[in-house]
């Protein structure tokens, strides 16, 4: 299936297709990355998708240390409305940071967000 840029998915179809769970905002199949799901909203990714910030957790901090090291562009897609998520494009991860001063300074930006160990930056291939 090929996504079409300005369609609309619900997340089982969008998991169905690639792999991955319909929760998290960075599913894994395979050991690998298949898609971005961001809410671009203050509580979540105001930034997204060029700039997604992490937060703490095993499943969320391997995911973004692996997309970090993945080269292959990923499926991007953001939350429009109740189980409508809008493909925007192909788009390849290209640095994660974990600095702690960058993250103190992505929190007190955004403090709806609550805790931040990371931000990964995207760029549209």
């Amino acid at each position: 299936m090929a996504f079409k840029i300005g369609q609309t998915y619900p997340r089982m179809e969008i998991s169905n297709e690639l792999g991955g769970d319909y929760v998290s905002y960075l599913p894994m199949h395979g050991g690998k990355v298949v898609c971005g799901c961001f809410k671009k909203i203050p509580k979540y990714n105001p930034g997204a998708p060029e700039e997604v910030t992490i937060g703490k957790g095993p499943k969320v901090e391997s995911a973004a240390r692996k997309i970090s090291q993945q080269h292959e562009p990923i499926p991007i897609f953001r939350f429009r409305y109740n189980a409508a998520w809008e493909y925007i494009g192909d788009y390849r991860c290209t640095k994660y940071e974990t600095d702690p001063v960058l993250c103190q300074r992505k929190m007190h930006e955004n403090p709806e967000r609550g805790l931040i160990v990371g931000v990964l930056y995207f760029e549209k291939v």
